[in-house]
């Protein structure tokens, strides 16, 4: 399994940028932010590297005619290097519908790990109940991985994550989910935990947002728990999993600590520009009109 992100490392689309592009007055292209549509976004690591020299990665979303997300294209760098050199990785998900369906019931991740030299390809399924996440299947040879989501009252879930191994031998975790909403931004996510041995393991994440439109938020898919990247059993996407109405500001863990801090700059219409986090990453969004 190969995780997209940490935290909130963005999507950007390729559409000729480079390592080699450079900021313009604090934007990288006198490009319009009025239109609505997330197209891509480029990570520049700004703590020690150069400007040309800084591309962290980039993403690239493409649609199809009905304005469903069909292909998420990720190139990773090696930030303060040129030449070949400097990239690191390409990983390409393809997203599939049934029929006219805006939810995708299948993902395929290719993933080449271009210094290593290697090849992954992987298949993640779902299903889904009240527009939420019900079923995330995954296989992964000579795994198989299945994550049931089970509600229990409004904001209640009960989860099943079943990992059958190609030995034939099952593993079974059993966890509760309880959320928070305010003003449709999950605010707080708590996870319990039933370990083997007996006894609970909980852990929280307490979410703060501004109050501007997301613009992740048509191309996300509606998990019930988006903050334990251990319930998304195959290609989970972190940013791409929580349908918050507006952008995260923070992320607080259960011992309080800040995992997440993040700023923003705003376009003409109220959607990010410009994000910075606390780690000297900074993030330029792009947007088109489909």
């Amino acid at each position: 399994m190969k995780l997209l992100f940490s935290g909130c490392i963005v999507l950007l689309m390729l559409f000729g940028f480079t390592s080699c592009q450079r900021e313009v007055d604090g934007t990288l292209t006198p490009e319009s932010f009025t239109d609505s549509s997330i197209s891509r976004i480029v990570v520049l690591d700004t703590t020690t590297f150069a400007s040309g020299l800084d591309t962290a990665q980039t993403i690239e979303f493409l649609y199809d005619g009905s304005g469903r997300l069909i292909t998420f294209h990720s190139v990773y760098y090696n930030p303060g290097v040129s030449g070949a050199g400097r990239f690191n990785a390409d990983e390409e998900i393809r997203y599939q519908y049934t029929g006219a369906d805006t939810l995708p019931a299948k993902l395929f991740s290719k993933y080449t790990d271009i210094a290593g030299g290697t090849t992954d390809y992987d298949t993640s399924f779902l299903t889904y109940s009240g527009g939420m996440v019900a079923r995330d299947s995954f296989f992964s040879a000579p795994d198989y991985v299945v994550a049931e989501f089970n509600k229990l009252s409004e904001n209640r879930y009960k989860v099943f994550h079943k990992i059958n191994n190609g030995m034939g031998g099952q593993v079974i975790d059993t966890a509760y989910i309880n959320l928070t909403y305010q003003n449709g931004n999950l605010i707080k996510e708590v996870d319990s935990l039933w370990l083997p041995g007996g006894g609970w393991t909980v852990t929280s994440m307490n979410v703060m947002y501004d109050n501007k439109p997301n613009p992740l938020r048509s191309i996300s898919i509606p998990y019930p728990a988006p903050f334990n990247q251990f319930y998304l059993s195959g290609i989970g996407v972190a940013p791409l999993s929580n349908r918050s109405m507006n952008n995260e500001l923070s992320e607080m863990n259960s011992i309080g600590t800040f995992v997440l801090l993040l700023s923003y700059q705003y376009g003409p219409t109220g959607l990010p520009k410009i994000i910075r986090d606390d780690n000297g990453l900074k993030f330029f969004y792009f947007y088109k009109m489909l």
